[in-house]
């Protein structure tokens, strides 16, 4: 592997000093350049190129994540890992938005430290077993609610083609299918309740059940409750 070119970022120069006894005995760790501002990255950037930055997010002038996001928009190669206390989870998604490709806490061991710095090398990302957690609690949940939200989007092919429903049908079957009631439904869809039970007679003629728990179970066959 050749030489990994870093710069630190961080205002507070006893945590410099620490990142950089931490790395002095690594091979093919350099550490180039040493700042306490975002706005000072830039500048050093523009005379002396770097493979990695390892940036705090609560600096002066020009914050990590402002800093994160104009050196990826001016030097997209240059790769960012995020050195922080913050383990809150509107700070780590601010700073991945911003094109940051790793995020570790301030508390890490030098092992992950180093680890990190040789993955980002390599093009892959790095995050603090703590960080990890909190992305997949919150990847999880976004994918049970988009799960949730395109499940008549996923099935309208299919109960278009084989039984006829029309989009709104869908999305009233659905409904049913979370046993909302009449008036329920017409509110979530802004219409009446006599456009709703017209709809659920069109539904269960359609799709030739006899009552609403026909309907449910329908709903649940195709997946889309």
């Amino acid at each position: 592997m050749d030489t990994i070119k870093i710069l630190i970022a961080d205002d507070h120069k006893l945590y410099r000093e620490g990142i950089k006894s931490l790395l002095e005995d690594e091979e093919n760790i350099d550490i180039s350049i040493e700042v306490s501002s975002g706005v000072e990255v830039l500048e050093k950037l523009k005379k002396q190129p770097v493979d990695i930055i390892l940036m705090d997010i609560d600096m002066p002038d020009m914050n990590g994540i402002e800093a994160t996001r104009a050196v990826k928009e001016l030097y997209p190669e240059t790769r960012i890992l995020i050195l922080s206390m913050y383990d809150n989870l509107e700070f780590i998604l601010d700073v991945l938005k911003a094109g940051a490709s790793g995020y570790l806490l301030k508390s890490t061991e030098s092992l992950d430290l180093v680890s990190a710095i040789k993955a980002l090398a390599l093009g892959s990302c790095y995050y603090s077993e703590k960080v990890s957690n909190k992305l997949c609690e919150y990847l999880n949940q976004i994918n049970v609610n988009a799960f949730s939200d395109d499940k008549a989007a996923v099935a309208q092919p299919v109960l278009t083609q084989q039984a006829n429903l029309t989009k709104r049908e869908l999305e009233i079957l659905q409904l049913i299918g979370k046993e909302y009631t009449n008036q329920e439904i017409a509110d979530e869809l802004f219409i009446s309740t006599n456009t709703v039970f017209t709809h659920r007679k069109n539904l269960m003629k359609k799709l030739n059940v006899r009552n609403m728990a026909g309907l449910i179970r329908y709903a649940s066959k195709y997946g889309i409750i």
